[in-house]
């Protein structure tokens, strides 16, 4: 059963502030400041699509990224690699470049 898309966006959000209150006790400021941003730069740039699975691409990019945190015990630059793994996906509308994730994101 696919859920209406409202909850759907509420559920993902919900996941990621249970990341970030992860994060909090295990990445100081700055790194907390990185991680929001590429979460923002995702959700901007894959927005609502789904993989050709039915998946929705941000919720997959933030499990990823929530394992890399709270299972495997990685840092704040692998979060964020986790984050943004998806953002150069064939299927998106507007890819992000390699150029753009560099800037931002080093």
């Amino acid at each position: 059963m696919l859920l209406p898309e409202m909850e759907t966006k509420e559920q993902i959000f919900t996941r990621y502030i249970h990341l970030k209150e992860f994060c909090r006790h295990t990445c100081d400021d700055d790194s907390l400041v990185k991680i929001e941003k590429a979460f923002q730069f995702a959700s901007y740039i894959i927005g609502e699509r789904t993989f050709a699975t039915g998946e929705i691409i941000l919720k997959h990019s933030l499990d990823v990224a929530t394992i890399i945190a709270t299972e495997i015990g990685l840092g704040a630059d692998s979060i964020i690699t986790g984050l943004l793994h998806n953002v150069m996906y064939a299927d998106l509308e507007r890819k992000a470049t390699r150029e753009e994730i560099e800037k931002d994101f080093g």
